[in-house]
């Protein structure tokens, strides 16, 4: 377990797991949150290659998930995927209760968005990795409309083309564990480490 801000737990999970000089793309790369400690504190340890969907973010590539493999760069010793954890509430009708930790995204992301979504990855990022190359991921589980969404699970589900090794537990501290009585889930997400299983099939 850790503890702290998502991205100098991070940081540390790179340092951890990857060597000097490892090129990583991050196919979700957005505004760079995640990458802010690290390109503080060593910002030419790795080769990082940047992938987002929308138009509106400063990256090296805006592909959707299946033509990575367009690529130049390939393969990597890493691919960071930090997808939405909330969804659009209409697509949930199941339960009147308000939701406590909802706020509108522009994306309306659906959960069958982060089903799908998870299982193209499967499929795409072990040919878009080198051999024992590793998938790190970001996610939360989030309560929607009185039902836990373990959003975490559903990754390990959908991947079975890599090999989970790790699931790593971080705590926001700012926010306190059980802040919010009613989800306190939100209080800590996950970083789940896969390694490539395609590739030393083949």
């Amino acid at each position: 377990m850790l503890f702290g801000e998502q991205f100098d737990n991070f940081r540390h999970i790179l340092e951890f797991y990857l060597e000097d000089e490892s090129k990583i793309l991050d196919a979700t790369y957005g505004s760079g949150k995640l990458w802010t400690t690290v390109n503080s504190t060593t910002p030419h340890k790795y080769t990082l290659i940047k992938n987002d969907i929308d138009l509106e973010q400063d990256v090296d590539y805006h592909l959707e998930f299946e033509d990575l493999d367009k690529i130049k760069e390939c393969p990597f010793d890493a691919v960071i995927y930090d997808p939405p954890y909330k969804y659009d509430t209409k697509s949930f009708s199941f339960h009147e209760r308000p939701d406590y930790d909802w706020k509108s995204n522009k994306s309306l992301w659906k959960l069958e968005s982060q089903i799908g979504c998870a299982r193209t990855i499967n499929d795409v990022f072990p040919k878009i990795l080198k051999k024992d190359g590793l998938v790190i991921v970001k996610i939360m589980d989030v309560r929607v409309k009185g039902r836990l969404i373990q959003n975490h699970q559903l990754i390990i589900k959908e991947f079975t083309n890599l090999q989970l090794l790790s699931e790593i537990i971080y705590v926001r501290l700012g926010v306190g564990v059980f802040k919010n009585k009613v989800s306190p889930q939100t209080a800590h997400g996950y970083y789940l480490v896969f390694r490539n299983k395609y590739q030393q099939e083949l």
